[in-house]
């Protein structure tokens, strides 16, 4: 999903992001992706992991964590 050009992507941007495409869930990867997991793809195989394995901070805003890379932060 693509927040608007020149916004940072953050929980901020990311969510409302999807909820324009009409999805409620977002995904924040590595720091700087946003991501709109599809109700169609609830089948592919996830595992919950651990906090611990996603600490990449946000590139625009260190105070908010973004995934980390091969892992999501869903909000």
């Amino acid at each position: 999903i693509d927040v608007p050009a020149g916004v940072p992507v953050t929980t901020e941007s990311c969510l409302p992001a999807c909820q324009t495409e009409g999805l409620v869930v977002a995904g924040l990867e590595n720091g700087r992706e946003c991501f709109a997991p599809l109700a169609s793809r609830a089948t592919i195989p996830s595992v919950q992991i651990s906090d611990n394995e996603s600490t990449t901070v946000c590139v625009s805003d260190h105070d908010q964590y973004c995934g980390a890379p091969n892992r999501l932060a869903l909000y």
